[in-house]
Order: C-alpha cells, then sequence, then structure tokens
C-alpha cells in the first residue's frame, strides 16, 4: 500500500486502556479534515471489529485508517514510570511506516489530544525542509529550574511534524540512546527525543499543541482564541472524575464533546463546523 504524495500520515500510539481518548483523536480529526491517512501504532490488543466499525468513517472522508502492529516483546526492554508507560515509545518505530507513502509529511499525536482547527498548516513552514521535525516547545520542562536532558530550547514530544526524508532510519539509534540513558531519564521518549534531535528541530506556534501549562499561564486568555490542537499532557486526563481551574476546564469541556458525539453527526456536517472559541470569559 502506498499514497499519494501529496497525502499527510498521521501516526497515533495508543493501547486498550486508551480507546475512549483515541476515538476523540479520531473524530475531531475527522472535523476539521479530509484526504489523510492514520496508522494505529498498537501492540495487537486493539481488535479488528474496533478498527473496522471506524474505517467506514474515515471513508466519508477519503481518508483511510490502518492498524501498525509492533510486537510487544519490542517494548519490554523500556522502562516505565509514574503516567509514562512502554506504550509511549511506540513513537520510535514511525520510520517503520514510511515505505507505506511516498509523502515525507508525518505527523505523530499522542492519544491524549483534541484537534480544534486545521492542524496541517506546519507542513507547509518553508522550514520543514529543512529539519527532521517540527515541534512546541515544552512549557512546564522549559520553565523548570533545571533539567538535564534540556539543551537550550526543549521541545514536547505529544505532536511532532516529522520529516520523512530527514528522520529516516532512527528506530535503532533511538532504542540505543534509550538504553544508554535509561536509569537517568525523567520524561522517558522525550528525553531521548530531545537529546538525539538537538538542533535537528524547528520551533512552531503553541497553538498546535495547547497545553493546561498555556492555560495556566494565560497565553490562552485573549477574546475569540482558539488553538487549534489541545494536548492534555500530565497524569491527570480530561475524562477523569477530577476537579480542574477554570481557564483549563475550556480545554476539558471540549474532550468531553467529543467524547459523547457520535462519528456520523460529525460526518453529517461540514468540514470545520465543530470550531470552539475558548473566550477569556
Amino acid at each position: 500500500m502506498t499514497t499519494d504524495t501529496l497525502t499527510t500520515n498521521i501516526v497515533v500510539a495508543s493501547d486498550k486502556n486508551y480507546l475512549n481518548y483515541l476515538d476523540i483523536v479520531l473524530k475531531s480529526l475527522l472535523a476539521h479534515h479530509q484526504s489523510f491517512n492514520v496508522f494505529i501504532l498498537n501492540t495487537g490488543d486493539i481488535s479488528p471489529e474496533w478498527m473496522e466499525e471506524r474505517q467506514q468513517f474515515f471513508a466519508q472522508r477519503q481518508s483511510s485508517l490502518y492498524s501498525a502492529y509492533i510486537n510487544q516483546n519490542e517494548l519490554q526492554r523500556y522502562r516505565q514510570s509514574d503516567y509514562i508507560t512502554q506504550a509511549t515509545y511506540l513513537r520510535y518505530y514511525i520510520a517503520e511506516l514510511f515505505a507505506c507513502s511516498q509523502s515525507n509529511r508525518w505527523l505523530y499525536l499522542d492519544c491524549d489530544i483534541v484537534i480544534n482547527g486545521d492542524i496541517f498548516r506546519p507542513f507547509e513552514d518553508k522550514r520543514f525542509s529543512q529539519f527532521s521535525l517540527g515541534a512546541v516547545q515544552d512549557p512546564f520542562v522549559s520553565n523548570l529550574a533545571q533539567h538535564r536532558f534540556r539543551q537550550g530550547d526543549y521541545f514536547n514530544a505529544g505532536v511532532l511534524y516529522i520529516n520523512a526524508d530527514r528522520w529516516a532510519g532512527t528506530t535503532e539509534q533511538l532504542i540505543h540512546l534509550t538504553e544508554k540513558l535509561q536509569e537517568t531519564l525523567v520524561y522517558g521518549d522525550q528525553d531521548v527525543l530531545n537529546v538525539y534531535f538537538h538542533e535537528q528541530w524547528f520551533a512552531i506556534d503553541w497553538r498546535y499543541n495547547c497545553q493546561p501549562e498555556h492555560f495556566l499561564s494565560g497565553s490562552v486568555n485573549a477574546e475569540n482564541t482558539s488553538p487549534d490542537l489541545i494536548h492534555f499532557v500530565g497524569s491527570v486526563k480530561p475524562l477523569a472524575k477530577s476537579q480542574f481551574v477554570c481557564s483549563v476546564q475550556k480545554a476539558v469541556d471540549l474532550f468531553k464533546f467529543y467524547d459523547k458525539i457520535t462519528y456520523q453527526t460529525i460526518l453529517e456536517n461540514p468540514i470545520g463546523f465543530f470550531k470552539f472559541i475558548l473566550r477569556s470569559k
């Protein structure tokens, strides 16, 4: 299987424990885009029936949904801690998918994300052809007094605009670097990716990876502010029965909206119809 050269390819890594959140990613993608491919990196615990049910909805947006199987044994070498599970290391295997498409445009997304606009625009940045990836600076790690793996700017690895021409062939090198640094990693593979791609990435606008820290710091405070992608980093997720501060609650409500709405309702409306404005008041 190969795709058109202009097609954007999206990779999401997940397991059966995050299917509710994976659905939110997929629904919100279909609400704002068409003509793209999604590859779900998984270790085989997402059933074929689950995939087949959603593939029919993707076809209605001239898009495709694929399961990309990685043997669970591959992940046993990685340590997990707190909310950083072995599944997060699935993104190391993105390069194994490049043969499926002639396009060099690959977008990696964590599954605790909701899309709220056109997230393909960063691919048009003239810097894209010059670097391995584009990403948003991590506001939390950047504000720490110190972090041993922060070499200048430090990016959040939950949203990665990948240039396949430059990223290709990195899987074994990332694995080797992880084995070397594993005893001292704080943020798992995100630390490894920052070390490996130091000076090989360019910074994009925070609107393409808006995190709770952006809400808390006041970045999302202007009238009609509307981030195109919201990423709920951290151990407490938006569908949990938890209390959130008022500014963050706005993002939580958007996750809950997509959790409840059906695929069919989304497809009955035009692309971009479900655009939410996160007002300051």
